[in-house]
């Protein structure tokens, strides 16, 4: 997670140089759009680490509800910026998607830490 944070900043801090750099004729728009997307780093490393211990102490008929719950975190947003603000608003609608289904993750994963004692188990 540490590791994860670190990136966010590093990519807040170097991004729009670099990609000025490399992508001198748009890269000013692209590090504008980063910024809403560099949201998804720490909400990816949330689910990634939190989905094995969900499968494995969770109840089996929650992953497809919480895989029915990311995918429309992704879809309702997408449906409504993407036309309004076309890149930007795609920026969004992914950065929204990806911090629902972290949300979603983590709260299953505190709910069956909390009901088991995992430790006893691990």
């Amino acid at each position: 997670v540490l590791f994860s944070i670190l990136n966010v900043a590093g990519v807040l801090i170097f991004a729009r140089f670099v990609l000025r750099i490399l992508f001198p004729e748009f890269g000013e728009q692209s590090a504008y759009l980063l910024r809403y997307m560099v949201i998804i780093i720490p909400a990816t490393v949330a689910v990634i680490f939190s989905r094995p211990f969900v499968m494995k102490f969770g109840d089996p008929k929650v992953v497809p509800q919480l895989n029915l719950l990311s995918l429309i975190s992704h879809i309702v947003p997408a449906s409504i910026l993407i036309p309004i603000y076309g890149l930007e608003g795609a920026a969004v609608s992914c950065s929204i998607g990806y911090v629902v289904t972290a949300c979603c993750w983590i709260k299953v994963l505190l709910k069956i830490t909390h009901n088991n004692d995992i430790e006893a188990v691990l």
